[in-house]
């Protein structure tokens, strides 16, 4: 995609990083901050209250712990193109 686009001396890697968050407010703020929006969004009223009540059960106090993945691309763009 990135070639087809105009662009050459494409580089891509993986890199990965930790996530700490310390509570179910701390998550649910998180989880309306990127991409995991188009879960949320097209959420009904009723599956909106219910769904933050049940994860914010699982997660207490507690907190969630992981690390995410995320594909990193540099390119220059093509003389003359």
């Amino acid at each position: 995609m990135i070639r087809s686009a105009g662009f050459c001396q494409v580089q891509v890697r993986m890199d990965e990083f930790g996530l700490r968050l310390t509570d179910a407010d701390d998550w649910w703020r998180w989880a309306w901050s990127h991409g995991f929006r188009q879960v949320i969004e097209p959420l009904t009223a009723g599956q909106l209250r219910v769904y933050p009540e049940t994860a914010f059960r699982r997660i207490g106090s507690s907190g969630v712990e992981g690390r995410l993945q995320a594909l990193i691309a540099t390119a220059a763009r093509r003389r003359g193109g």
